[in-house]
């Protein structure tokens, strides 16, 4: 789960999810404003964007929790690493 305040999403985000059941590490990068309302993509409270990506499922990069947007941030993929 990521918390993350709606003003840093005007500079370049990297977030790094971890799944040690496929032994995976996956980078996603959203560029600075890619994503010019947050708030419609995460659910917010608070100015925070919250947003819940599952490891368990490693091709379905969506929020997966109730009140999520169903977003997909496969397109905010930049690699991802086997170990």
């Amino acid at each position: 789960m990521a918390q993350y305040p709606l003003t840093n999403f005007r500079k370049e985000n990297h977030f790094l999810i971890c799944s040690e059941k496929a032994k995976i590490i996956r980078h996603l990068m959203i560029k600075a404003n890619n994503i010019l309302s947050p708030a419609t993509k995460f659910r917010v409270k608070d100015g925070i964007a919250d947003i819940f990506i599952s490891s368990a499922n490693p091709k379905r990069l969506t929020d997966v929790l109730q009140g999520g947007s169903k977003y997909s941030f496969n397109k905010h993929l930049v690699d991802e690493h086997r170990y």
